[in-house]
């Protein structure tokens, strides 16, 4: 709710879904601490978890609609989630600001993956945060925004 408030004056529409590859329902697990995760099997209390409404970018959002920016702390969905929105980075060429410490591989599958997409047009940034390990974005920026 604090988003909606301080973000009023904006055209911001905000939606009650997580983001994926594909459009499915994702179980969701929160324990209690900093982190929480997804599951699709029943392995967790059901008690603990919910089920959430997953969408990919690019069919939840229509390519008319331009995208200028996507930022992702996802808990290790960011993979998926990027490549749920390939249409949207190659066509729209947002700003991307990508956590990549939940999974130990994402360091250098996300920055692959986006070159892949977009090939050499970006300027890829890292940047760590704190003292511990997590907290680490990937920047991804398009070349013709530093004109």
């Amino acid at each position: 709710m604090e988003a909606r408030n301080n973000l009023k004056d904006f055209d911001i529409e905000y939606r009650g879904v997580g983001v994926g590859d594909s459009n499915k329902k994702l179980r969701f697990s929160q324990h209690g601490d900093s982190t929480s995760t997804f599951t699709v099997s029943d392995e967790h209390n059901q008690t603990d978890t919910v089920e959430m409404e997953i969408v990919a970018i690019d069919e939840d959002i229509p390519l008319d609609k331009h995208i200028t920016f996507i930022k992702m702390d996802i808990e290790g969905m960011e993979l998926q989630a990027l490549e749920g929105a390939k249409k949207h980075i190659r066509v729209d060429r947002p700003i991307l600001a990508i956590c990549l410490y939940h999974n130990v591989t994402d360091i250098w599958k996300l920055p692959l993956y986006i070159e892949k997409i977009v090939g050499e047009n970006y300027r890829f940034y890292l940047r760590h945060y704190t003292f511990y390990h997590g907290e680490t974005v990937f920047y991804a920026v398009p070349n013709e925004r530093y004109n």
